[in-house]
């Protein structure tokens, strides 16, 4: 190397670079590509697509231990979404055991948690919503019989303000499946669609964040070239037409999102730089379909599953269940006895089943034209309504249709009560939510035992439904919190349709000036491969067995104009737009029907509040003195509500006082100590005109308001007059912790130490009185004073 000219640090670089090569060649290790393999999803829907920041998907440089992973980008929001596969010896595969995750990170906005850890906690209710964003249209599309479990994870890791996330994480996490080695039938696209408040206004996809924010109708939808897999929208009344529209147009630009991230993904793997798919006669991962057990099962248990189909033309579900789970025990000592090898499994057996009902279903549909419960395919079934069920609640309603019960309750309170949004992306945007409903599904109300607590999924998904259907019917003038509970006693379909009907119902029995909302659930049986039905027939108001074995579950909510709310889900492919279509236009015809039956019990609302009911009364107090009425740490107003009775007190930033209480004279005698606490002069300075004190002269007063830096004092002998003690003159010794030293309503005696004659601010000072005390008590007595004695004359001689 000396006489190549190689030595010092040269020649150590050229031995490093010799032995990190050799070393990287021996333990295989793969180098970072120098760029990803990206692809850019071009938008459709929009007028000017050139202006519009584009969707990029790139994979290859992050996450290359998972199966797949994938980086959504449009402008500077990113969603960093992976896919990892469990243990290849699955089992099951009756059903696809894949779970979604999405978190919003705060570091994407540039924040921190507020957690004491700092830290990310358990999902807010907007990440599980989009959770099952992602999990709904992805879920049809995975080849039946996978029982490998598959787990996505979509973390916002940026976020700009102007493009929403949960787009991207849906055509990122359809990009891991394409990408990975699941086999699927197709790729889903995702793309929302919005529209103004203005008649005039056109419909647009791919709108930012704050167009979905403002506008009359906001929808997602995710679908396929043929199918619709995903609606989930809200609207303020919109037409039918302007629905269909809509979906539509988003259907389209799904449609061509989804192809462009296949083809991109049939690109990778032609040139080798994915692994291809598994093998769909792969026994590990795919179980087969068990026709043997089918053929089984249908020689054995043929007729008791037919007449299985009609275990709720009676009306009972008790028997219903029951039934179901005798032909369950019959199916497995039927497999016991015919397959003494065992090499039939449970989810052979549930898969067997499951298909042989569905067949009976369908059967019955086209040969009688009759449903399960003995209905033809587009009646409701009869609806029951109870008015104020619980005589101390503010509202109250019980909503049966059919075997399906919701007990729905409405309460009212102040500013207090409404529920803080936080958002982990967008917290200046936050607001606090004067309406919400809370869904609860008890295992009860299927006659179950299970789990009991916090809401799950499920129940945050319908809640949010329920809670979107009736939104737009709450007036924003009105100066109530409302809290709407659903609490389901009896499930069989829709329970979330009847949640929006009862709570609908509870609101107006509470004296909300709200219209009439209803919604229903619409069904859809597909044609299958046996041939059974020929075209899809559409279920109105559907069963929880219909919703199980059928294909589409489709919710509508609204009033007699429009559409306030939908929610589409599917567990096949095969739903095109024009039948979706046709299903919007028969749920209108269902729902005016419930709406006849709820107007004809409660014509309108209440027209006066219950007594149970807090009144209120505003006041509005000038912003300066907001702090005087807060008091430290809310010392004041909590005084307030103890001394006068009240339920709440909340002042604004504006000065907007709103005092809520069941007595109205202590209301009346809160809003007159409001009044005098408070009252300011035009210049800013405190209303007194009378004489003002003379700095040195000593006064007394009673403490009004504690602050960090002093404490204020009404002064005796100048009514409407306040003084200043500032911390560092109530004592002679240093004051470490004023809110422990001194409390309101404590009297001082003070020395006037400043006073401005303009702004009318007094200073005072407690440790000029406490030196004068000590100084007085230290002062050393007077000497006593010398009495001056007459001294007597000695007594003269006698010869004197």
């Amino acid at each position: 190397l000396t006489l190549l000219g190689i030595t010092g640090t040269r020649c150590f670089h050229y031995f490093r670079g010799q032995h990190s090569n050799k070393r990287s060649q021996r333990l295989g290790v793969a180098e970072l590509p120098d760029e990803a393999h990206r692809v850019e999803i071009a938008l459709l829907g929009e007028k000017d697509e050139s202006e519009k920041e584009p969707i990029i998907l790139e994979f290859g440089r992050l996450g290359r231990q998972a199966e797949a992973a994938v980086m959504a980008r449009r402008g500077d929001t990113m969603v960093y979404t992976t896919l990892c596969l469990g243990n290849e010896e699955g089992s099951g595969g009756d059903f696809v055991p894949m779970s979604v995750e999405y978190q919003e990170r705060h570091s994407a906005s540039g924040r921190t948690s507020g957690a004491m850890n700092r830290r990310e906690g358990r999902p807010a209710d907007k990440e599980v919503l989009i959770a099952r964003l992602i999990d709904r249209p992805l879920r049809p599309t995975i080849i039946d019989g996978w029982c490998v479990e598959i787990q996505i994870v979509s973390c916002v890791v940026a976020f700009d303000g102007i493009h929403a996330p949960d787009t991207l994480a849906i055509l990122g996490a359809s990009a891991c499946l394409a990408l990975s080695r699941v086999p699927t039938i197709c790729c889903v696209g995702a793309s929302r669609v919005v529209k103004g408040e203005d008649d005039d206004d056109e419909l647009r996809a791919d709108a930012d964040v704050d167009a979905v924010r403002e506008a009359a109708l906001a929808m997602v939808v995710a679908g396929t070239e043929n199918s619709v897999l995903m609606v989930e929208g809200g609207a303020n009344f919109q037409s039918e037409a302007t629905i269909i529209d809509a979906i539509r147009l988003a259907a389209r630009a799904a449609s061509s999102a989804g192809a462009q991230i296949e083809h991109w993904a049939q690109s990778l793997r032609s040139q080798g730089i994915i692994r291809p798919k598994f093998s769909v006669d792969d026994p590990r991962r795919i179980k087969p379909f068990p026709h043997e057990v089918v053929t089984l099962l249908d020689t054995e248990l043929g007729m008791e599953i037919t007449k299985s189909m009609r275990a709720l033309q009676d009306g009972d579900m008790t028997l219903h269940r029951e039934t179901l789970a005798e032909l369950e025990k019959r199916t497995a000592e039927i497999v016991v006895m015919n397959d003494p090898e065992q090499k039939i499994s449970k989810s052979d057996s549930k898969r067997a089943l499951k298909h042989l009902c569905e067949r009976a279903l369908q059967r019955r549909l086209v040969d009688h034209g009759l449903r399960c419960d003995g209905r033809p395919v587009d009646q409701v079934r009869p609806i029951a309504i109870d008015k104020a069920p619980l005589p101390t609640a503010h509202g109250s309603a019980v909503f049966t249709r059919g075997e399906t019960q919701v007990l729905a309750t409405c309460t009212l309170g102040g500013k207090s009560m409404a529920l803080r949004s936080l958002d982990a992306l967008d917290d200046e945007n936050a607001v606090d939510k004067k309406f919400y409903l809370q869904y609860q599904f008890p295992p009860s109300s299927v006659g179950e035992t299970g789990r009991f607590g916090v809401p799950g999924r499920r129940e945050v998904g319908h809640g949010a439904l329920a809670e979107r259907a009736l939104q737009p019917a709450v007036p924003t003038n009105f100066s109530y919190a409302i809290r709407v509970e659903s609490l389901v006693t009896e499930s069989c379909g829709s329970s979330s349709m009847a949640s929006v009907c009862g709570g609908c119902l509870a609101m107006m029995d509470a004296g909300v000036p709200i219209r009439h909302v209803a919604g229903i659930a619409m069904g859809l049986i597909l044609p299958e491969d046996d041939g059974i039905i020929t075209e899809p027939i559409l279920l109105t108001d559907i069963l929880g067995i219909e919703d199980a074995l059928g294909s589409m579950d489709f919710k509508v909510a609204g009033d007699d104009f429009g559409i306030s709310a939908l929610q589409l889900d599917v567990k096949t492919l095969g739903l095109d737009v024009d039948t979706l279509a046709d299903a919007v236009s028969r749920s209108r015809t269902a729902r005016l029907h419930v709406l006849d039956i709820m107007r004809a019990t409660y014509p309108s609302h209440r027209t006066d509040l219950a007594s149970t009911v807090p009144r209120q009364r505003t006041l509005t107090i000038p912003p300066s003195t907001i702090g005087k009425l807060i008091g430290a740490g809310g010392r004041n107003i909590k005084s307030i509500i103890e001394d006068f009775g009240l339920r709440d007190v909340n002042v604004d930033d504006g000065g907007e006082v709103v005092v809520a209480g069941l007595n109205d004279t202590a209301l009346d005698l809160a809003i007159n100590h409001i009044k005098g606490l408070c009252i300011e002069g035009n210049d800013g300075g405190r209303a007194y005109d009378g004489p003002l004190p003379q700095v040195g002269d000593l006064v007394s007063g009673m403490v009004t308001d504690v602050k960090t830096f002093g404490a204020f004092c009404a002064l005796d002998g100048f009514e409407g007059l306040e003084g200043l003690v500032h911390v560092s003159e109530l004592a002679i010794e240093r004051v470490r912790n004023i809110d422990r030293f001194i409390k309101t309503g404590q009297l001082l005696d003070c020395k006037v130490i400043n006073v401005d004659t303009k702004t009318k601010k007094i200073g005072l000072s407690r440790k000029a009185v406490l030196m004068m005390q000590k100084n007085k008590q230290e002062s050393p007595p007077p000497p006593p004073r010398q009495v001056a004695t007459k001294v007597k004359p000695a007594p003269s001689s006698p010869s004197s």
